[in-house]
């Protein structure tokens, strides 16, 4: 198992109220990204593409949840999970998350847009855009 990064992994859970982020730290895992270019039809356009692993042992402080029962969850610090539409950054991300602007516009980050359970394999593969 490749491990080459510490990343910052943000839940975000909507209710009525609106958007509100969770944090959760998780060292000792695989991060890879890069730029593309293709044609469209618009011309040529650029992405980028990510592929992170988190690994049954990479180092997290709380346990894994599937993403119905996390949001069942009082306290959403208790547990992390994976689903579309979270965040993942590059590095430990310090400070009060608001809004996705106070971590996008300061680190390397994707928006995860599939979520794969390897856990047999054993681990987590995530891609992001």
């Amino acid at each position: 198992m490749l491990k080459n990064a510490e990343i910052t992994l943000i839940n975000v859970y909507r209710d009525r109220t609106g958007s509100r982020y969770y944090k959760t730290r998780i060292g000792g895992v695989w991060w890879y990204g890069r730029a593309l270019k293709f044609v469209g039809e618009k011309g040529l356009s650029n992405a980028e593409i990510y592929r992170i692993s988190i690994y049954e042992d990479s180092d997290y402080p709380t346990p894994y949840l599937p993403p119905k029962e996390w949001e069942a969850l009082e306290d959403k610090q208790a547990a992390w999970t994976l689903k579309p539409g979270d965040y993942i950054c590059k590095g430990d991300v310090g400070g009060n998350i608001e809004k996705p602007s106070d971590f996008l516009e300061r680190y390397e980050s994707t928006q995860v847009i599939g979520v794969k359970d390897l856990r047999f394999g054993p681990y987590w593969r995530i891609e992001g855009k």
